[in-house]
């Protein structure tokens, strides 16, 4: 139908240049990898899930965004990332 609506759940991190269409539902805290197309209803694989492809698949489930800052340093030194601001 033309009606159907685009459902984006809370906390969800999109990437650039994709594309959503009628009748999808994205699970709250989801990432959505660049250049994907997104056309189904995901909400049956949970929340945090990683999304991406043309079209979409669920790549990885129990996937989290780091938004403390803190936290974020612990990581980067047990994996030994070294990050450099611009």
């Amino acid at each position: 139908s033309l009606t159907l609506p685009i459902l984006i759940g809370n906390n969800v991190w999109i990437g650039n240049r994709s594309t959503i269409s009628r009748g999808t539902v994205i699970p709250d805290y989801s990432i959505i990898a660049s250049n994907s197309l997104l056309n189904k209803d995901y909400s049956e694989f949970g929340q945090h899930c990683l999304i991406a492809g043309c079209p979409a698949k669920i790549k990885s489930n129990n996937v989290t965004r780091i938004f403390d800052e803190d936290e974020q340093k612990k990581m980067d030194e047990q994996f030994g990332y070294y990050r450099t601001k611009l």
